[in-house]
């Protein structure tokens, strides 16, 4: 089950609700001041990471996408993307 959103730094691996959450965890522990986006992804109940492509599917399979659903909810059209936000699950 996926678990939390997450980005990878320089082979270490940052976790929060969101991508955001996950940053900002990154640079109080790494005393920097940015963060890059282009290492994310999620982390599962495993520990494992997965990039937003591999996360998409994952979690299609485990029954936790909920892009439509939202989608509805919010009455706008969900997009086709075949990558993995967190909004897709929580």
């Amino acid at each position: 089950m996926i678990i939390a959103s997450a980005i990878k730094i320089d082979g270490h691996v940052f976790v929060g609700k969101r991508h955001g959450d996950a940053g900002l965890a990154a640079m109080k522990i790494l005393g920097i001041n940015k963060v890059h986006y282009h290492d994310d992804g999620f982390i599962t109940s495993g520990l494992k990471f997965l990039n937003r492509k591999e996360a998409y599917f994952y979690a299609k399979e485990h029954g936790q996408f909920k892009r439509e659903e939202l989608a509805n909810l919010a009455g706008c059209c969900p997009t086709s993307l075949q990558e993995l936000f967190s909004e897709d699950l929580w």
